[in-house]
């Protein structure tokens, strides 16, 4: 036996060939799923207090006040359902809806712009009420981009 492989064979992780399980604890554990009833609270109570999550920092919107907005809604959103949520998880799952409705749009929009192989009719679908107003809480800007907006990696001269 060569002097590596003496080695390695006093080492435990290397010479087991099971696979450790790791243990549950309660931190491991997904909780249950948003129910719709959950997830319109959130949306109703962000867009209800969206002028103030949305603005800007300064000296009478602080880190705090948005905090405590966060805090208010999850209350909300408890009220609502069977699981007592963190803010932090209705926070997750705000990020989570915004990027859902980001990509669902944007996808839809980049679609109807595209023409049919061969030249046909661009196929697009119009937004739903529910999505005209998520764009209206999230804004367009912040689905579609700038209009007329230029690529940065596409400038003339870059490489």
């Amino acid at each position: 036996m060569d002097p590596l492989t003496t080695a390695l064979s006093t080492i435990p992780e290397a010479t087991s060939k099971k696979k450790r399980k790791r243990s549950s604890s309660d931190s491991d554990k997904r909780g249950p799923n948003f129910t719709s009833g959950e997830v319109e609270k959130l949306k109703t109570e962000y867009e209800r207090r969206k002028s103030i999550l949305k603005a800007k920092f300064s000296s009478s919107i602080t880190h705090t006040v948005k905090n405590n907005q966060w805090k208010q809604i999850t209350a909300e959103v408890n009220k609502v359902g069977t699981h007592n949520r963190t803010y932090e998880q209705i926070k997750r799952k705000w990020e989570n809806i915004q990027s859902e409705i980001k990509n669902k749009l944007a996808d839809e929009y980049s679609a109807s712009k595209r023409k049919k192989t061969g030249g046909g009719e661009a196929t697009g679908h119009d937004p739903t009420p529910e999505d005209d107003r998520m764009i209206a809480i999230i804004g367009e800007t912040a689905i579609f981009g700038i209009e007329g907006g230029i690529d940065s990696s596409q400038v003339p001269g870059k490489t």
